[in-house]
């Protein structure tokens, strides 16, 4: 019989491979920015959707992935400099 991978699976494969590739891009990237940035402001009533930055800091068993990617990219610019 076949064995075919589960569709979730393969769903969050590729969304940790683009969120790798993106991180992996320069600061200036337009991509960048938009995936990094915060919105202040509060968030409507009622149940709140599920961010795209939500999905993936459960999937790195992150809280808040962006935030401790910068945090760690600051230490290694002071690191090296």
């Amino acid at each position: 019989m076949l064995e075919v991978a589960c569709i979730i699976d393969k769903i969050r494969e590729a969304r940790l491979r683009w969120y790798g590739h993106v991180m992996r891009t320069a600061d200036e990237s337009s991509i960048k920015r938009i995936v990094t940035a915060e919105v202040n402001g509060r968030r409507c009533r009622g149940r709140q959707k599920k961010r795209w930055g939500d999905k993936i800091g459960l999937q790195l068993d992150m809280k808040s992935p962006i935030k401790e990617i910068k945090s760690k990219e600051v230490e290694r610019k002071d690191l090296s400099g």
